[in-house]
């Protein structure tokens, strides 16, 4: 059986999810979101695995089961993965990758081939992201959201970002408005997810909006939080796969206290 026919067989038997999601072929245009898409489907056929992880070695014939057990199972998904790739491709990509014996071989040809584009849309969403403000009056959700688009196309494209540092890179975006916030979390030491964040953000945010905002600000103990003084931001730096992306310095008073920030406000 050859490739296109086995490939043709995974896509009649499997969800029409397969078939929804990866029915476009890739070109170069394209190549971002067939990529995307094409994880999608690996990941939900359990085949990913063949793209980052080598083929085992040949087992002894005295070796135990489970090593047999491996090497069927990787030959399996990656012949499974190669057919969803060649599936995908026009004519001509099919020939220039006939000789490939591994998912793995034909990503990374690809790769060089369109990948030029992954490192310009990596690029973009950093810098995006470095540079992005909240601007005063705007609701947190709609920032929120666009921060995490910014940080899901940069992952998406190659940047690894690990939580911290996504959250950090997030606070820097917000506006004064939030820098109590931003101090109780650093005082807390808190440790949450970006839709954590949002929903504690927007709490923060309603806490402080309406004819009330002001007397329950007031009501509040502020000694835990109180901090003063002038606070200038340097340029924030970040290394992402080498290179160094800079963002736009910031400098700003901080209120000393929930009352301070609310006659701010007004």
């Amino acid at each position: 059986m050859d490739l296109q026919m086995k490939a043709d067989i995974c896509f009649d038997q499997n969800e029409p999810f397969i078939c929804d999601t990866y029915a476009k072929q890739i070109t170069g245009e394209n190549f971002n979101d067939w990529k995307r898409n094409l994880l999608i489907v690996l990941n939900f056929e359990k085949h990913s695995f063949v793209l980052t992880q080598p083929r085992p070695p040949t087992p002894a014939i005295d070796a135990p089961d489970r090593d047999f057990v491996a090497l069927e199972r990787w030959d399996n998904s990656n012949l499974s993965a190669m057919c969803y790739i060649r599936a995908s491709m026009s004519n001509v990509l099919q020939k220039q990758h006939e000789e490939h014996q591994t998912a793995r071989q034909i990503m990374d040809n690809l790769e060089e081939m369109f990948g030029e584009q992954t490192i310009q849309a990596k690029t973009d969403a950093i810098k995006g992201l470095m540079n992005c403000r909240q601007k005063v009056g705007t609701p947190i959700k709609e920032h929120m959201m666009k921060v995490m688009a910014y940080l899901s196309e940069a992952q998406t494209n190659g940047a690894e970002i690990d939580s911290a540092t996504q959250l950090v890179m997030v606070f820097q975006t917000l506006s004064k408005d939030f820098d109590l916030f931003q101090a109780s979390y650093n005082l807390n030491r808190n440790e949450m997810s970006l839709t954590k964040l949002m929903k504690e953000l927007q709490a923060f945010e309603n806490i402080f909006k309406g004819s009330g905002s002001k007397a329950e600000a007031n009501n509040q103990q502020p000694g835990e939080l109180r901090r003063s003084g002038r606070i200038i931001r340097e340029p924030d730096r970040y290394m992402f796969n080498g290179e160094v992306f800079e963002a736009e310095s910031i400098e700003h008073e901080d209120p000393a206290t929930y009352k301070e920030a609310m006659e701010d406000v007004d």
